[in-house]
């Protein structure tokens, strides 16, 4: 894992690509369109100019496995909860991106053209395989002791 997850600092992204669910985590700074160094390299605009293959391509190195987060999960290793929650799913297969990212970097707004950008709590919409707060049936965002 490049990037320990850290809140403020980087991003859990889910990226969906023919039907198969993807988790990912990267510096925060990268997905911000402003930023000269990565904003246009990294953000789901660059899509809409590069493509889907080149995206994917620059996203490999942030790519983890549900069970390296699951175990963060499951040792405690984290200063927060909010440090291991989702904060984008990009749905490449239906052009959409959604935030749960509760800020100003309202990440929902930089989409390509022909994208849907929205706010949106989409735990529920993650495959139960890629749910990796779910520990012996338990939703460990919701256990009180993490907090």
């Amino acid at each position: 894992m490049q990037y320990k997850p850290k809140y403020d600092q980087t991003l859990i992204i889910g990226i969906v690509k023919d039907g198969i669910w993807c988790w990912y985590v990267t510096g925060k700074d990268m997905w911000i369109v402003t930023s000269e160094q990565h904003g246009e390299e990294y953000s789901v605009e660059c899509i809409g100019q590069r493509g889907e293959g080149s995206f994917l391509e620059k996203m490999k190195p942030f790519y983890v496995q549900t069970e390296e987060l699951a175990d963060l999960l499951h040792e405690k290793n984290y200063e927060s909860i909010l440090d291991l929650v989702p904060a984008l799913r990009i749905d490449l297969d239906h052009k959409t991106l959604q935030s749960l990212v509760l800020e100003s970097s309202t990440f929902e707004k930089n989409v390509p053209k022909g994208w849907i950008g929205e706010y949106k709590d989409f735990i529920d919409d993650v495959p139960k395989q890629n749910q990796y707060w779910m520990i012996n049936g338990q939703n460990e965002f919701l256990d009180k002791s993490h907090q």
